[in-house]
């Protein structure tokens, strides 16, 4: 997991499967040529601290990270949700980072949600899933745009001015308050909280907007890269503009903002894949790192 914290937000960029770390952020360079493998290290701008030479831009700014060589997954399993959660796979009730903050904190705009997935779905389900709610419920799940949702569900209709939605909601809440009367309060309570974000959604433009990656200044776009939308084998694509999108969510009051980059389940071939994927999540996590 590369975790980027910025202004009281956060956004994790999670690995699926397992790079070679000794390909990356961990290279051991004195190590026969036999088992140090093709690729070299690059002098980082952190006196003694090498990296891959195929990230340029993030060892011009490694005084920004803290690399953590200590990490081990708890169980045999390409689960996302160790990422998210810091749990046990075997524990699959535990909230993730993002469902914490919508809890503790809350969106920084009632416009938004506080927990935006950008994962697509992938063949390989576990590592599209966007995070769990778990036992916070489904309150704080993360809202998804790219697992169903088309941002022009999210605009209102040209025929329903914001005085007739607000009649609907009148009607709504006649309706709720019936509902009420025969039916707990848990995930009745949950529906009325998607029920409100979703009128705030729909009276708004701040989430579409943000969404929306062509409103960027061109030479932003530039800067961060557009990458390519299709997906590699069963796992996520190469897509770059995801980066941006991040930044422009959390600019908009998104608390925690999730992403997927690639497939890295490198069973074989490291060095051909490393070649093709470390100069696209350089130019990416650079860009967002300095913004």
């Amino acid at each position: 997991e590369i975790g980027v914290r910025l202004v009281g937000s956060e956004m994790c960029i999670r690995d699926r499967g397992g790079p070679s770390q000794m390909d990356m952020f961990d290279m051991k360079p004195e190590a026969p040529r036999e088992i140090r493998g093709e690729l070299n290290p690059m002098n980082t701008n952190v006196d003694g601290l090498q990296i891959c030479e195929l990230m340029p831009r993030l060892a011009g700014m490694m005084d920004k990270f803290s690399l953590v060589r200590s990490l081990t997954n708890c169980d045999p399993a390409h689960a996302s949700y160790e990422c998210f959660s810091g749990r046990p796979y075997s524990d699959k009730t535990w909230p993730s980072v993002g469902s914490m903050l919508s809890k503790v904190v809350g969106p920084g705009n009632p416009a938004v949600p506080a927990y935006v997935s950008l994962s697509p779905q992938t063949a390989h389900r576990p590592w599209g899933h966007p995070g769990k709610a778990g036992w916070l419920g489904p309150r704080h799940a993360p809202f998804c745009p790219e697992q169903g949702s088309n941002v022009t569900d999210m605009q209102l209709n040209t025929a329903v001015d914001v005085s007739r939605l607000g009649g609907r909601k009148a009607l709504l809440e006649r309706v709720d308050r019936l509902q009420r009367s025969i039916e707990t309060a848990g995930e009745l309570q949950a529906m009325d909280d998607y029920s409100a974000m979703a009128f705030n959604v729909l009276t708004s433009s701040k989430l579409v907007e943000a969404l929306d990656v062509e409103r960027a200044d061109p030479k932003l776009r530039e800067r961060y890269g557009k990458g390519d939308r299709k997906k590699v084998l069963d796992g996520a694509f190469r897509l770059l503009d995801q980066f941006l999108i991040a930044r422009r969510l959390v600019e908009a009051g998104v608390r925690c903002v999730t992403l997927a980059f690639s497939r890295w389940d490198w069973h074989g071939g490291n060095f051909p894949r490393a070649r093709e994927d470390l100069p696209m999540l350089d130019q990416g996590v650079s860009a967002l790192v300095q913004d």
